[in-house]
């Protein structure tokens, strides 16, 4: 566990000669060579106050991208992966074609589960990367399965913990290091939602109160809990959702499964009825109906903000990113909606 920032007086920053593109490539070539000669050969060390005593900065590289880049972070809460996706925007620069051992992307992970600037070191990741001739960005993903140090019941706070990513070429980032500063790669930070408890340990919480210390009932059930199975989530009805949104949410959000249903369900009948309840909730059945038609995207709620592969899988991932707090058919100890991405 380390605390998000730095301490300590920085030392001066020399005057570095510029970086010109065409010295990149022999940089990347002699990177470790150099490191071993200087460990902050490129003043990545003295950008965030951690120097080495007997040594000064020779170029003043940090987080450059030029290469490759660290473009989104997130979370699947269900199997409790960090994932990273990492853009390879270069055709060479990585130590080799892929018939060699080529170079290593590493991304290693920090979690603030309070928000209030303690980081806890998750663990780092990599993949191998390879000078290749292609005419776009490639995007890899890296995933890292996690315990949360941190979860609630359904029915109290959310746990809504701040992540940091740290990618660094060929470098493994130090561990317990949070604000550690790469000299070729970058840092990215995302805010994650922790799947809520349901079950035999809420249930338990909820009848002794603050009676006992959660984190022990956490330690004694362990094992147990999988073996009960949780309470069913109910889907809330549109006049609930009506209710309990008011203006806050279109109508036409919640609206849109019940009419997509009567339109394209071919065991589906039209009835009147149910398009009568709609009308009386005060859902514009005709604006729902024209989205629906000219199949718009809207972005509004949720969009994919990033695709890649992970190589080491063979798996396709897509990064979403959640937009408002609200209109995704009811809160943590109800059915809700899912967002679906087809590949």
């Amino acid at each position: 566990m380390e605390k998000g920032s730095t301490k300590g007086k920085k030392s001066p920053k020399r005057a570095a000669p510029a970086l010109k593109s065409k010295d990149e490539l022999e940089l990347r070539r002699n990177f470790k060579l150099l490191l071993l000669q200087n460990p902050d050969y490129f003043g990545n060390l003295t950008q965030v106050g951690a120097p080495i005593e007997g040594f000064a900065p020779v170029l003043t590289i940090a987080s450059n991208t030029s290469f490759e880049e660290l473009t989104c972070v997130s979370y699947n809460p269900e199997s409790r992966e960090l994932r990273g996706v990492v853009k390879i925007k270069q055709e060479n620069g990585y130590a080799g074609g892929p018939c060699t051992q080529g170079s290593k992307e590493y991304v290693r992970f920090y979690v603030d589960y309070n928000r209030d600037g303690t980081w806890f070191d998750e663990g780092v990741v990599n993949f191998d990367a390879h000078d290749l001739a292609f005419d776009e960005d490639l995007c890899y993903d890296v995933k890292l399965e996690i315990d949360p140090k941190k979860r609630s019941c359904c029915n109290r706070d959310p746990v809504l913990p701040r992540v940091r990513a740290i990618l660094s070429w060929n470098l493994e980032p130090p561990a317990g290091q949070p604000d550690w500063s790469p000299v070729w790669g970058n840092r990215v930070e995302v805010n994650i939602q922790i799947a809520p408890r349901t079950g035999i340990f809420c249930q338990l919480i909820d009848q002794l109160g603050e009676a006992i210390d959660p984190g022990k009932l956490e330690v004694a059930l362990e094992g147990l809990e999988p073996a009960v199975s949780p309470p069913a989530l109910e889907p809330i009805p549109p006049f609930a959702l009506k209710q309990t949104y008011g203006d806050e949410v279109e109508g036409s959000r919640f609206a849109f499964k019940q009419i997509s249903a009567l339109a394209f369900n071919p065991s589906e009948t039209l009835e009147t009825s149910k398009l009568t309840v709609l009308q009386q909730l005060g859902i514009d059945i005709p604006a729902v109906i024209d989205a629906i038609i000219k199949l718009q995207f809207d972005t509004t709620y949720e969009e994919v903000k990033c695709v890649a592969l992970n190589r080491d899988f063979s798996i396709l991932h897509a990064a979403v990113q959640v937009k408002r707090p609200s209109g995704y058919m009811g809160n943590l100890c109800q059915e809700g909606s899912r967002e679906y991405v087809a590949f």
